[in-house]
């Protein structure tokens, strides 16, 4: 048996008492020859195999080079990008525990690499799987999955006859957008984006998501 098929084994446990949120989380082998990334990797694939891509698949490459700075498609390890926000919760558990390096990716739009990217030392978590867009009922707000573009809100809102304090630009993200201020075609009338948000969904490592 290879060593990552041992791994693979030994995880399979791991991963069940994982997902029960057990409160002990097995130390993984020291025997095994693996940086915390490709031991990260490994435990994501296990739990998670449909959203933990590695090199040389599609899914892998698009979320690797989907960036508006070609300086950011930096090869990490893999690339975790859930659709669920619990199942990120559970993987900056799994990242925090095996001190795993690891980047958050919103939209792609900042062109400095590190920032939204990481190199093969670490892990990249993408929020291309949060695309939720949802109007409130009494249609005075929206809530905005991280994986979208300001151009997929705009489109959204048009058949509402709505529109909101967002990016100038269309391709620009969401998250970085909003937590770094925002500038807005809007922003002389209603402020900055970051002025006109109502909540955030938060995630933890030591809990569980929270609304703030």
């Amino acid at each position: 048996m290879t060593a990552s098929l041992k791994y693979l084994v030994l995880l399979t446990g791991a991963c069940i008492a994982l997902r029960a949120r057990s409160s002990s989380f097995q130390a993984l082998s020291p025997s095994l020859d693996l940086s915390p990334a490709q031991a990260a990797c490994l435990e994501l694939q296990a739990c998670y195999p449909f959203a933990t891509y590695f090199s040389n698949t599609s899914n892998y490459d698009k979320d690797n080079t989907d960036f508006w700075s070609q300086a950011s498609a930096l090869g990490p390890a893999c690339i975790f990008a859930p659709s669920l926000a619990e199942d990120l919760g559970e993987a900056v558990k799994v990242l925090t525990t095996l001190r795993s390096p690891f980047a958050m990716r919103g939209g792609g739009h900042m062109p400095i690499g590190d920032f939204n990217n990481i190199n093969s030392t670490g892990v990249l978590l993408s929020s291309s799987g949060f695309k939720r867009l949802e109007i409130a009922a009494d249609g005075k707000s929206i809530h905005v999955g991280p994986g979208n573009h300001w151009a997929d809100v705009y489109e959204f809102l048009e058949s509402y006859g709505k529109v909101v304090v967002g990016g100038r630009l269309g391709i620009v993200g969401i998250p970085g957008f909003v937590t770094g201020g925002g500038a807005s075609f809007f922003s002389a009338e209603y402020g900055w984006a970051s002025n006109n948000v109502k909540g955030y969904t938060v995630s933890f490592e030591q809990q569980e998501m929270e609304e703030l």
